[in-house]
């Protein structure tokens, strides 16, 4: 629910109970033997919306390249 810092939960503080609430959820799909379909759901804090409108596609792109290995 707040930081994790060296696989330790930490206490929640003022910044991280700004963004308490928001997730990411991944699913994979097996859709046949040869394809795999990825359904992804996130929520943010209004001021995080632009940094995932950048970097979310970066990481989404470098998962269906580690995928197609």
């Amino acid at each position: 629910i707040g930081d994790v810092i060296d696989f330790k939960e930490q206490p929640l503080n003022d910044e991280t109970r700004k963004w308490t609430g928001c997730f990411e959820i991944y699913r994979l799909m097996e859709i046949n033997a040869n394809t795999t379909e990825v359904e992804v759901e996130v929520d943010v804090t209004d001021s995080h919306i632009e940094f995932m409108k950048k970097k979310f596609p970066l990481g989404l792109e470098k998962l269906k390249e580690l995928c197609e290995q």
